[in-house]
């Protein structure tokens, strides 16, 4: 069906994105300010309504470490706001200075957010009447606090926009990049007479505002969390080879040894999420997760010996430590979160 109330939040997202990043920036820092109050006053809230007994078990039977596993993969699109950051890095003072403290400031800030608030939520009412849509307004009203409910409810609808605006500013950036590269045509990389990318924020947001108006949200959830999870293992990949390259004598062996990482952690990850419950099951698991242990061993061997002539050089610069670990494990986690979405 057509969802109206998407197609008026998103258009104004992007007629507000159209006008320039400083009248976007300004919007976005009220409405950061006011979400960030709204989590807080319902986690307050509803810690003042907690019952411990909510809180046994810990992991319901019924889901299993599995569960968590699932429950973190979903809403890994909420992490979504602090890669945004890096794509507005052409934009800010001092980038190698304020970016990693950017980058690592929210990410510590959503995370602590997402557990106490989680605490609290399952802690006021019984997992198995928890709201897959509304669940602290519908808690609230649960527990018979109804201008809690009324409150949270109209706080979470005034504070939608933000979603919206900060998940639209990185995409008119992305193309610019790609346009200069001559991977996309050149209108993307088009600036008007303010410095505005005015036809690649209007390209981008027509797309968005069909999807938005057209496509429920149910079947884009999962969707989004496995193209950031996949996008992050792209990341990983790309600082292994930003920082290192492939021996002379073997021309992309170093590509190669990566994109057979990839492959392995995808299927080791499927197995160890759904084959289990059987030995042979937990046989090709081993296995794969032996060949995945293996190759890794050999990318660190490469990597030693090969260090990239373009690897960053500025000692005052931001550096991502324990390469090529870091980044490995990184695509690891990613593949098997990804193996853990329902859909």
């Amino acid at each position: 069906g057509v969802n109206p109330f998407a197609f008026i939040i998103s258009t104004a997202a992007i007629g507000l994105h159209l006008r320039g990043v400083r009248e976007s920036k300004g919007i976005t820092n009220i409405f950061s300010l006011l979400k960030v109050s709204l989590v807080i006053f319902m986690t307050a809230t509803s810690y003042s309504l907690l019952q411990p007994a909510n809180l046994v078990p810990v992991v319901p039977q019924e889901f299993g470490i599995g569960g968590v596993f699932r429950g973190a993969s979903t809403l890994f699109f909420g992490y979504i706001g602090y890669d945004e950051i890096c794509c507005v890095a052409g934009e800010a003072i001092n980038p190698s200075r304020n970016l990693p403290r950017a980058v690592i400031a929210s990410l510590v800030t959503v995370t602590i957010l997402y557990m106490v608030a989680a605490v609290a939520l399952t802690g006021m009412v019984p997992y198995e009447y928890i709201s897959e849509t509304s669940p602290f307004p519908d808690g609230f009203r649960y527990r018979g606090v109804e201008w809690a409910s009324h409150l949270s409810a109209i706080g979470e609808i005034v504070t939608l926009p933000l979603v919206v605006l900060v998940s639209i500013m990185a995409q008119p950036r992305l193309q610019y990049a790609m346009a200069h590269d001559g991977l996309l045509p050149a209108i993307f990389a088009a600036l008007d007479s303010k410095g505005n990318l005015w036809w690649g924020t209007l390209i981008s947001g027509v797309v968005m505002i069909i999807i938005a108006t057209f496509v429920p949200f149910t079947y884009l959830n999962d969707l989004i969390s496995a193209g950031i999870l996949i996008a992050f293992s792209m990341t990983d990949a790309s600082v292994i080879l930003l920082r290192h390259k492939s021996p002379d004598n073997k021309p992309l062996y170093l590509e190669k040894l990566l994109g057979a990482f990839n492959v392995l952690a995808i299927i080791s990850g499927i197995l160890m999420s759904y084959c289990m419950g059987s030995f042979e099951g937990q046989c090709f698991a081993a296995a794969f997760g032996f060949g995945l242990a293996a190759v890794g061993f050999k990318l660190h061997k490469i990597c030693a010996r090969s260090p990239s002539e373009s690897s960053p050089a500025d000692k005052d610069g931001f550096k991502t430590p324990l390469v090529p670990s870091l980044p490995l494990i990184g695509i690891a986690v990613n593949w098997y979160l990804i193996a853990h979405l329902s859909t």
